[in-house]
C-alpha cells in the first residue's frame, strides 16, 4: 500500500510542477520543438513534465526505496530515456535532476540518520 501512495503522490507531485519544470526548460532551452513524436502546443510542459517526473521519482526512490533502489531507478531512467530518444538535451538535463534529486535526497537520509 505504502508503494501506491508513494507511485500516486509522485505523479500528483510532477503534474503540479510541470509548469515550473517546463519554464526551467524553456529559460535552458528555448521553445523550440525537439524530435517529440507529439505535435502539442507546449513542448516545454512536455518536457517539464519528464523534468518533474525524474526529480521526484528519483527523490522518493532513494528516501523510500529498499535494497534494490538502484536497480528501480536505473531501470526507471531506462525508460525515460526510451521516451526521449533523439532529444539530447532533454536527456542531459533529466540526468541532472536526477543528480540534483540524488544529492538532496543523500542530505535528507544523512539528517535523518543523525536525529534518529
Amino acid at each position: 500500500m505504502k508503494k501506491y501512495l508513494l507511485v500516486c503522490v509522485t505523479f500528483i507531485l510532477s503534474i503540479f510542477s510541470t509548469p515550473v519544470a517546463g519554464k526551467i526548460y524553456e529559460s535552458l532551452i528555448g521553445r523550440k520543438i525537439t524530435g517529440s513524436f507529439l505535435s502539442i502546443r507546449h513542448p516545454e510542459y512536455f518536457e517539464g513534465f519528464f523534468m518533474s517526473l525524474v526529480f521526484f521519482s528519483t527523490l522518493f526512490i532513494i528516501i523510500f526505496g529498499s535494497d534494490k533502489k538502484y536497480k528501480s531507478l536505473g531501470l526507471f531512467m531506462f525508460i525515460i530515456v526510451l521516451f526521449q530518444i533523439g532529444q539530447w538535451e532533454s536527456i542531459i538535463i533529466d540526468i541532472g535532476m536526477a543528480v540534483i534529486a540524488w544529492l538532496l535526497a543523500q542530505i535528507v537520509l544523512l539528517v535523518r540518520k543523525k536525529t534518529s
